[in-house]
């Protein structure tokens, strides 16, 4: 052999020494990948429009108010509605306690079967 073929055969074992890896492993041979299943649906895409919420913070205030009254006056014995709540036109809100009201009904209506009594007597 003459030397430059030495002098090229040497610089390619050095080339060939030299692809090695940094620590000194060998590089894994790749093998063909085994076939992996996977499970998988087919659906069908809509296009539809999507609700936005929004939260935020906030006073509420009320569009319309309303002041509540009654001709007679009384206790309230049963609430059918709690602040926030909508109401409409005819809706029961309260009931007042009656006791006092029922006591004027008996006294009124005994006055007026004694003044029947008396007049027929």
């Amino acid at each position: 052999m003459t030397k430059s073929v030495m002098q090229q055969s040497l610089i390619a074992i050095l080339l060939l020494a030299g692809c090695e890896s940094k620590d000194g492993a060998e590089r894994p041979v790749a093998s063909p990948a085994s076939p992996v299943s996977i499970q998988a649906e087919i659906v069908d895409i809509a296009h539809t429009s999507v609700p936005i919420r929004i939260e935020v913070t906030g006073q509420v205030t009320a569009t319309f108010q309303a002041v509540l009254s009654s001709r007679i006056q009384g206790s309230i014995d049963k609430l059918f509605v709690r602040e926030g709540t909508q109401v409409t036109k005819g809706k029961i809100l309260v009931e007042l306690d009656n006791r006092d009201v029922e006591a004027d009904l008996a006294r009124a209506s005994a006055d007026v079967e004694n003044t029947k009594a008396s007049l027929n007597a």
